[in-house]
């Protein structure tokens, strides 16, 4: 069970285990963050290979320490996102989605099934930069739940694919458009989000 007394926040490695490439034991990095950390402590993980490493602590000492750690021991950019930041990604789905064989979250459309996928990007992105709609035949981007946390939908080819293809979407159409700095990201099915959030599946 999760520790709700403290405030939590979860660490996202950006393109771990991402179609072959970073592929990190995620047990075996959980215990490298523990042991490395001074502030931030971290409590469980989720088995998915992309890396999702909760932690918890004074909120304003411990995000910046984790994702130092983070990308010391993976060699890796990362992100991290507080569970009240997430709370509002998962408030902001569409009604009437739902949950597929194998733990997919899923919407309906006229076109047919799509899953639901989140990115998160490194830093916040103006509104006039805030669109919505398609943005290649199988990804659209249908909200932005805050001014850095994006709510796609993906057609994912029965045959290959992954949330990879939908970060690099959003993330190379706003490089276009966004003026500098550089924007990075990282996407995770809201499946994973949501065991996030509960304490589904986590490990320690």
């Amino acid at each position: 069970m999760i520790d709700t007394s403290q405030e939590l926040a979860v660490l996202l490695p950006v393109n771990m285990g991402n179609r072959g490439h970073n592929v990190l034991d995620v047990r075996k990095t959980f215990q490298q963050f523990s042991h490395a950390s001074k502030c931030a402590r971290f409590i469980s993980f989720h088995p998915r290979i992309s890396g999702n490493f909760v932690f918890g602590g004074p909120m304003g000492e411990v995000i910046d320490e984790a994702i130092r750690i983070g990308q010391v021991v993976t060699g890796l950019r990362c992100l991290a996102r507080r569970f009240c930041e997430l709370r509002q990604v998962d408030q902001a789905m569409p009604k009437g989605v739902e949950i597929a064989k194998g733990g997919s979250v899923v919407f309906h459309t006229s076109l047919g099934m799509r899953r639901v996928i989140y990115v998160a990007l490194s830093r916040n992105i103006p509104a006039s930069f805030r669109f919505v709609g398609q943005m290649a035949p199988r990804i659209s981007i249908i909200s932005w739940p805050s001014e850095r946390d994006v709510l796609c939908l993906y057609d994912r080819p029965g045959e290959s694919g992954n949330v990879g293809q939908v970060t690099r979407a959003v993330v190379t159409k706003l490089n276009k458009h966004v003026p500098p700095p550089e924007i990075y990201g990282t996407g995770r099915a809201m499946g994973v989000i949501q065991d996030i959030l509960s304490g589904n599946r986590l490990q320690q």
